[in-house]
């Protein structure tokens, strides 16, 4: 555990150093395990080998032959070579009166041998050799300079170069030194043999002895307790890796000589198990595997594989005893839990240094954007865990070119993010940095969806989540959040794109498939390929496709009718079965005359008599259902003496029913516009279409607009883009269905009644029109300053990604609880107006209850609820926000005031109160919106809509917008 009310530290950035003792409590661990090692003060008298013995001293046994070694463990980057360079500075000056809990005179003098690091050594050259060398050179400077402190008489300086010529007459045993010990020509020579082969053969024998011997005896001539070797990052490359072990094992053991070897256990442990297959040799485990059958009982590789873990595991307890392993802690743990334990802090150059957790939690709001405190406090945490070099790097990126550390540079920072895990990004197949680097918005959200389409990575890593026990997960996670955090910053158009692709696929992935919106769950790389996101075609192509998906089975061979939440069927190009569209509407049958076998003027419904209207009309008006009863009331109001519906059956359109081509044909002005915009075609195999309109298709509208006005500073600037991007919206795309694309259009299917006929050369048709809008049109010039508002709204805000796809399931929620149960209130509200309404205000109140969650603002249970049915919970939720004055402020706040001017909304909302004669609804959603909108779009003459019904001479009627001329298409079941 790291101690608590510790002195600070300060990370000066700039420098690349620290001010006081990072690894504190590891040094103060270290220190205290050096004292305990045999030294020679500490040895007794009768500890020495036999000055006289029987037994040879090459063949005698070394009763201290133990392994002193500290493994000073820790991940690639964490700060190794820092603390062991540190720590040799601190012997050699013998400094430690800034350790807390450490005596400095108790501290042992070590002589440094300074810092091996194996990956610098030659190929041929041997470890050895190497502490050889630096023992020789320290006694050498020493005997040069005069400075000895040795006892006179223990040892001079002539037995050390003594013990040095024997040392050295062994040397060659080593691996790699000389020539092999018992081969070459010479062993033929029995006079070699006699002079000088047993010579060498008896020093090889006593080598490590005679090693013991040369370095007790120049720590004895030096003085003091010995010499202090690090050797940093054995476990790099695992050819030297392993020899460096190997000598800990072999030679390295002498009291006198105190070493620190630093690696990251989880390499050292792959050295080791490599260094043991290697013994083995080929040849063994050729033979086992050519003598036995796999699996066979009598084969030993089974057995080698059950015990290669244990063989790993007591090597290294061998070399690198468990109590003098020493974990350096990461950031995370260092910067402590509790207030008290905050000591860690950060300069940069000359700056005033600003505690660590305050940088690192600005750092998170700013590069992923808010989000609750518990995700704060983890994806920090998560940042910390990164080795220490890595979050480094991250901390120096995150400044500014003037080093104010009050201010992160995001960009620069998801930058480092991506530089840091490159390795682990390309182990999992994820798009080349490069893409992912210089990728706009939509093309960014493309690359990962398909990344996550292909690898079916939608359920471990959709929800885009950083909780992972894998540290390498985690850094992939935190890579991928932070890059789509920056493609949504400051950009509304990049948002709304964020949920129509990733957070779509992301919903249905996790939902996997509804039946609401299909018959099977499919596999989301056919539905990626199908959307079309590869080619990155308009969002509201998508979106047409979406919907062609959604209602094609191909197995019954014909295209689904109903709701769902891509889209609702309509009828396209006219009504023909007009018993089904009376009984959606009115909920009765109908008859075309009194004369065509009525009786009761209540059931069926009649609107005319004999070539006038019924005069009981104005009485059934009355017992119509209520979303259908406004529009009715207004059409009898248009002339004196009531609308005269007509006395022929062709006029029931615009009038008793409508198509959404009908209300195009009838309508002027904006609305005429706005009308078809959620509108796209479904295309059979027979390249016959039916009508779906879509909320979801809208909002791929507004992306269209956003991005037409990006960079623009006023409405007038951005108007002609704008009034450009609304005309391509407004073409009718006809998308065949999965099954349609398939077999071609000369398939044979069912083909459902209201379907009209498209002509396969004009796939791309004008059914609805798609002429441009005119460029000073008040919806252009609305919405065009809308978006340039938004833009300055949000200017460089983000909210986390999170907490943007906790919006779209939110809404997804409520709009498929209301898809599946319409009925409220004992009425059955299966409207399209209705469900328009119902899209926007669920919409809404999703952005704003996640916004403020997001924001970690205090929210009721209540209004966390959804508005499925009622506008009341969204009436709630407006008030508690304006009465929370710092909410506008946020990034959260600005998000949902962007999204909740939006011009287009004043179209499909409901008119309240309504005529006379319906239920009135308390809620005034319209009125709350109207009065939140700029000056320019303000007045409802821009939500006016004029229709004019079927009929010679009729007076245009006015509507508040499109609410109820929308509930006058049915609904196909």
């Amino acid at each position: 555990m790291v101690e608590t009310n510790k002195p600070e530290v300060i990370i000066n950035l700039g420098a690349d150093r620290t001010d006081g003792i990072l690894q504190r409590d590891v040094m103060q661990q270290l220190l205290k395990l050096l004292p305990e090692s045999d030294s020679p003060a500490d040895k007794d008298s009768s500890d020495p080998w036999p000055n006289i013995s029987r037994t040879p001293v090459s063949l005698q046994i070394d009763p201290h032959h133990k392994h002193r070694a500290i493994l000073l463990a820790g991940r690639r980057g964490e700060g190794k070579t820092t603390f062991l360079t540190d720590l040799l500075g601190r012997f050699e000056e013998h400094r430690f009166d800034d350790i807390d809990g450490i005596d400095r005179t108790k501290v042992p003098r070590l002589h440094s041998l300074g810092l091996i690091d194996p990956t610098m050594l030659e190929t041929k050259q041997n470890i050895i050799l190497s502490v050889i060398s630096r023992i020789h050179d320290v006694v050498e400077h020493r005997h040069r300079m005069g400075d000895l402190t040795g006892a006179a008489g223990d040892r001079s300086y002539q037995d050390i170069r003594e013990a040095f010529a024997k040392l050295a007459q062994g040397v060659t045993v080593l691996d790699g030194v000389g020539h092999d010990l018992h081969q070459g020509e010479n062993w033929a020579d029995a006079r070699f043999i006699m002079d000088q082969g047993l010579t060498r053969t008896e020093a090889a024998y006593g080598f490590t002895t005679r090693l013991k011997t040369y370095i007790a005896a120049a720590a004895t001539y030096l003085g003091g307790k010995g010499f202090l070797l690090c050797i940093d990052d054995v476990d790099t490359r695992f050819d030297i890796g392993q020899r460096v072990l190997e000598a800990l094992r072999k030679y390295l053991t002498s009291p006198y000589l105190h070493i620190i070897v630093s690696g990251d256990p989880e390499l050292m442990l792959t050295l080791v198990r490599r260094l043991h297959w290697q013994e083995m040799g080929p040849s063994y485990l050729n033979f086992e595997q050519t003598l036995h059958a796999p699996g066979a009982r009598a084969s030993q590789i089974d057995s080698v594989l059950d015990q290669m873990g244990s063989l790993t595991d007591q090597y290294l307890t061998k070399i690198l005893p468990i109590e003098r392993r020493l974990r350096l802690h990461p950031l995370a743990e260092l910067d402590g839990v509790s207030s008290a334990d905050h000591r860690v802090k950060l300069r940069f150059n000359s700056h005033e240094p600003k505690l660590l957790r305050e940088v690192t939690t600005r750092i998170v709001a700013r590069v992923w954007g808010t989000m609750p405190v518990e995700d704060t406090e983890h994806l920090r945490f998560t940042l910390l865990s990164l080795p220490i070099r890595s979050t480094l790097e991250i901390l120096r990126a995150s400044a500014t070119a003037t080093g104010d550390l009050s201010n992160v540079d995001a960009k620069r920072v998801v930058e480092a993010l991506l530089q840091i895990s490159q390795s682990d990004l390309r182990n999992v197949d994820a798009p080349p940095i490069e893409a992912l680097r210089g990728s706009a918005a939509a093309p960014t959200f493309a690359l990962i969806a398909g990344w996550f389409s292909k690898h079916r990575m939608w359920q471990s890593h959709g929800e885009l989540s950083n909780r992972f026990a894998d540290e390498r997960e985690s850094r992939v996670a935190i890579s991928v959040s932070a890059l789509l955090a920056d493609r949504c910053r400051g950009d509304l158009g990049a948002i709304l794109s964020f949920w129509l692709s990733f957070a779509l696929l992301q919903d249905r992935a996790e939902r996997h498939g509804n039946a609401l919106e299909s018959g099977a769950p499919a596999d989301k790389r056919q539905l990626f390929e199908f959307l079309g996101m590869e080619r990155l075609e308009p969002t509201y192509v998508q979106m047409g496709r979406l919907a062609a998906w959604d209602r094609g089975v191909a197995d019954k061979r014909q295209v689904l009718l109903g709701l769902r939440l891509s889209g609702i069927a309509v009828p396209a190009g006219r009504i023909r079965n007009h018993d089904e569209a009376f009984r959606a509407l009115f909920g009765k049958e109908w008859r075309y005359s009194s004369a065509a076998g009525a009786k009761d003027p209540r059931k069926p419904l009649v609107f005319f008599d004999g070539k006038g209207r019924s005069a009981t009309l104005d009485d059934q008006i009355e017992m119509f259902p209520e979303e259908i009863r406004p529009y009715h009331q207004r059409l009898k109001k248009a002339q004196v003496g009531g609308y005269r519906y007509g006395g022929t059956r062709q006029y029931l359109k615009r009038g008793v029913y409508n198509t959404i081509e009908d209300l195009v044909d009838g309508l002027t002005g904006a609305a005429s516009d706005v009308v078809r915009l959620p509108y796209s075609n479904v295309l059979s195999g027979q390249s016959s279409a039916l009508g779906n309109y879509g909320f979801l298709r809208l909002l791929a509208v507004l992306i269209n607009v956003l991005n037409a006005a990006s960079g623009a500073k006023t409405a007038e600037e951005a108007g002609p883009a704008v009034a450009e991007a609304l005309a391509q919206s407004m073409i009718l795309y006809g998308h065949p269905t999965r099954f349609a694309q398939e077999v071609g259009v000369d398939a044979t299917e069912e083909v459902v009644e209201e379907e009209a006929t498209v002509s396969q050369d004009n796939e791309e048709g004008d059914a609805t029109s798609g002429e441009r809008a005119d460029d000073g049109g008040s919806l252009v010039l609305a919405l065009a300053g809308w978006a340039v508002k938004s833009q300055e709204l949000l200017q460089d805000r983000t909210l986390a990604p999170k907490a943007l796809l906790a919006i779209w399931k939110r809404f997804n929620f409520a709009q498929g609880r209301l898809f599946q149960d319409p009925v409220y209130a004992g009425q059955n509200r299966r409207y399209l107006g209705f469900m328009m309404h119902r899209s926007v205000v669920m919409f809404l109140h999703a952005v704003g209850v996640e916004a403020l969650r997001s924001e970690n603002l205090p929210l009721t249970s209540r209004l966390q609820n959804n508005p499925t049915h009622s506008d009341k919970l969204f009436d709630e939720l407006l008030d508690d926000l304006q009465k929370r004055s710092d909410f506008n402020k946020t990034a959260g706040g600005r998000l949902f005031q962007s999204l909740f001017t939006c011009p287009i909304w004043g179209f499909f909302l409901k008119d309240v109160p309504p005529a006379q004669g319906a239920a009135t609804d308390p809620v005034n959603i319209r009125v709350r919106y109207l009065a939140e909108l700029p000056e320019r779009s303000d007045s409802e003459d821009l939500f006016k809509a004029l229709f004019q019904p079927a009929g010679k001479d009729v007076t245009p009627v006015a509507f508040a917008g499109l609410y109820d001329l929308l509930n006058t298409v049915y609904i196909q079941q």
